[in-house]
């Protein structure tokens, strides 16, 4: 239910987002593919949120879960550096 919300928030254009908010809408899709087990669709969403503020803790939590999942230690430890 949370992935199509998410889903029609960025069909959107993600009204009711600004400047000032819009990690959230990245992080928090991405965190919900995570528990979808879709990593591979979860990483860029994720990478993209923490890209515009990288100070959310459970984003970096799931990138580096995602990273791991898809067997790709050495980039899920390059996030918490």
């Amino acid at each position: 239910e949370a992935r199509i919300r998410f889903e029609k928030i960025f069909a959107g254009h993600g009204l009711g987002f600004g400047r000032f908010n819009i990690y959230t809408l990245y992080v928090d899709y991405g965190f919900s593919l995570m528990m979808l087990k879709r990593y591979e669709d979860a990483i860029p969403h994720l990478m993209h949120g923490l890209g515009l503020n990288e100070d959310v803790p459970h984003g970096l939590n799931a990138l580096g879960y995602s990273l791991m999942q898809l067997q790709r230690p050495q980039e899920a430890q390059s996030v918490s550096q």
